[in-house]
């Protein structure tokens, strides 16, 4: 969230950015940040499945939690 706010990018321009498989992921990210706070991103961790992939998520959602503080 933080790269497209300082990038002014869109959810499927960062999407393709990060190489993420979906830009859902990026949708319910910010759902889960704009109804439910940060601490409902933590959660999203057990969600990842190959290593590949959560290392990539985990990356992205680390650029986010930072970027609220």
């Amino acid at each position: 969230m933080s790269y497209m706010k300082e990038h002014e990018t869109s959810i499927f321009e960062t999407a393709a950015i990060f190489n993420l498989p979906s830009d859902k992921t990026l949708w319910t990210w910010r759902h889960l940040l704009e109804t439910q706070g940060l601490d409902a991103l933590k959660s999203t961790q057990k969600l990842f499945i190959t290593v590949k992939e959560k290392e990539k998520n985990l990356l992205f959602f680390y650029l986010i939690m930072f970027s609220f503080f």
